[in-house]
């Protein structure tokens, strides 16, 4: 497993991210409390859940945006661990 730790722009640690082999992600909070996992399914696109598992929005490759869980798109690009620290930002 990979871990990166995110950091603001004074360098102030806000969350940690870690990556398994098969390049499913889980995020980390600066306490490093499970908020939410990115899972990668066979085709490569990515779908966010938050600790609960409950779907928050998918990233699609092929298109390369990011849709909240009703399908609006979100963002130009994979912005999937953004969602997380939106607050915090």
């Amino acid at each position: 497993m990979a871990d990166e730790y995110l950091k603001d722009k004074r360098g102030i640690r806000y969350g940690k991210i870690s990556t398994d082999m098969r390049g499913n992600i889980t995020v980390y909070n600066k306490t490093n409390i499970k908020i939410g996992t990115i899972k990668t399914d066979s085709l490569g696109k990515q779908t966010a859940y938050d600790k609960s598992l409950r779907p928050v929005a998918v990233y699609d490759p092929r298109t390369d945006t990011t849709k909240d869980r009703m399908g609006r798109r979100l963002s130009k690009g994979n912005t999937l661990v953004d969602l997380f620290f939106a607050q915090i930002k």
